[in-house]
């Protein structure tokens, strides 16, 4: 995912801009990764696709107010309903945020996280930002899933994805998820 997409805060987007079909996902606050295992009845995984020590994008930093430059473990991944990629997620922490009771998250592996953050204490939720996505803003590795998991064409243009972020925060760390509704999402 690139800087390119323009990130705005879901309370300020015109409700007709959202399509019916994405609109009470993409601004439900509850668990993505609980509502998709219900929707999947189950058949739900999760696929990293990268996790290392490098540098969030400058809007990023804005959100989680790092100084440049500062480095932070990024965790990218496809969370998967039958067997389908249905989100792509990139979790952005700041190394200073992955330190006592959130250390444990260094070494997350292909568990959702979505079920740790809801079920930790005093957790707090910013408002969404919202985002219209092209093929380009994404990762190239992520469009080759889509591609090779999919019969709809993905390399077009006109293909757009509705994304979300949101600022975590837990025992005074921050943390950043985005979440970008691919075009297997059914909801």
């Amino acid at each position: 995912m690139s800087n390119s997409p323009k990130w705005r805060k879901a309370s300020n987007l015109n409700q007709s801009e959202l399509p019916c079909s994405v609109k009470s996902w993409l601004l439900n606050e509850d668990s993505l990764t609980s509502q998709l295992i219900k929707k999947s009845d189950g058949d739900f995984s999760v696929n990293v696709l990268r996790q290392e020590w490098t540098y969030s994008y400058i809007s990023e930093e804005k959100i989680l107010s790092l100084l440049p430059k500062q480095e932070c473990l990024i965790r990218e991944v496809l969370l998967h309903c039958h067997n389908e990629p249905w989100i792509y997620a990139r979790t952005v922490m700041p190394k200073s945020s992955l330190v006592d009771e959130l250390e444990y998250l260094r070494n997350f592996d292909n568990k959702p996280l979505g079920h740790v953050l809801f079920n930790t204490p005093g957790i707090k939720r910013e408002a969404f930002e919202v985002a219209k996505l092209k093929n380009t803003d994404l990762p190239h590795y992520v469009n080759k899933s889509i591609l090779e998991s999919s019969n709809k064409k993905t390399n077009d243009e006109n293909v757009f994805h509705w994304g979300r972020r949101s600022k975590f925060t837990a025992y005074n760390k921050n943390l950043l998820v985005n979440e970008i509704f691919l075009p297997n999402f059914r909801p």
